[in-house]
């Protein structure tokens, strides 16, 4: 009987997911993916002289996976007059405070 319940817990695995994962990737989107090492230089020196927006998201949120592609279409629709940015507060939890 063991075997049984061992191929329909396998069985469900698929059913059940891995929870997703918001990846920027520089290829695929125009989003500008920020990083603590860069911020200042990106975004707080030229808040005055220039419009930026930015996303703040957890990796591991599905509804921060969802809103990706919506946020690329802004990023591709502002591309040339604002930086549209995105930073990771799953890698860089200080921004979250």
């Amino acid at each position: 009987m063991a075997p049984v319940r061992s191929l329909c817990l396998l069985g469900m695995l698929p059913a059940l997911g891995a929870a997703g994962k918001v990846e920027i990737k520089a290829m695929k989107h125009d989003i500008m993916q920020i990083q603590a090492s860069n911020f200042d230089g990106v975004i707080s020196k030229f808040r005055d002289s220039s419009v930026s927006a930015l996303w703040f998201f957890k990796e591991d949120n599905s509804a921060d996976e969802k809103f990706l592609d919506e946020y690329n279409k802004v990023a591709t629709d502002m591309k040339g007059m604002a930086k549209v940015c995105a930073i990771s507060c799953t890698e860089f939890p200080v921004f979250l405070q």
